[in-house]
């Protein structure tokens, strides 16, 4: 059986794995680049000039709509708010995408760090969770998570009420 050799990098190739990128996965303006310059740097014969085409095409989904970086960061930034990521270690993964994380974390309803906390306790069965008390334990790992030292002991004497309240956030209902 013999390999295939990659698509030649044209254009029109450019453009054809831009549309199905943004298809699949929709995404950042960072990722459909990284896609698209993959695309190229696998091949050795690759026009200089279609670099200049990858930025055209990044920029025409920018501007269509179709790729929209602060709904995707507010999106992922919620996201992970309600999984229990500490809003630092949230800074750090929006800003490795070339994401304005600060204005993504602005938009989050209520305050990202006691829902995330909130959160992560609820998840991680700590504090009023737990049936034996561990506070020192439970302190750590909030700690390790990324959470500050006031905000995890705020968290840990709260009540399970007050905590599945936060982690839901203002508005939510039930």
């Amino acid at each position: 059986m013999t390999r295939r050799s990659p698509p030649r990098a044209t254009a029109r190739a450019l453009e054809l794995a831009a549309a199905r990128y943004v298809e699949r996965y929709g995404g950042t303006t960072h990722r459909l680049r990284a896609v698209l310059q993959r695309r190229l740097g696998r091949d050795p014969d690759a026009d200089p000039a279609l670099a200049a085409t990858i930025e055209t095409i990044v920029a025409r989904y920018a501007t269509s709509g179709q790729i929209d970086d602060a709904a995707f960061a507010v999106s992922r930034a919620a996201r992970l708010v309600r999984r229990g990521v500490a809003p630092a270690v949230i800074r750090g993964r929006l800003g490795a995408e070339g994401l304005d994380a600060a204005s993504a974390l602005a938009e989050v309803d209520g305050d990202p760090g006691l829902r995330a906390a909130s959160a992560l306790v609820r998840r991680r069965r700590l504090g009023p969770y737990r049936a034996t008390p561990d506070p020192a334990g439970d302190l750590a790992k909030l700690g390790r998570a990324g959470f500050p030292y006031e905000l995890a002991t705020r968290v840990l004497a709260m009540s399970r009420e007050a905590i599945e309240e936060a982690a839901r956030g203002p508005g939510a209902r039930g």
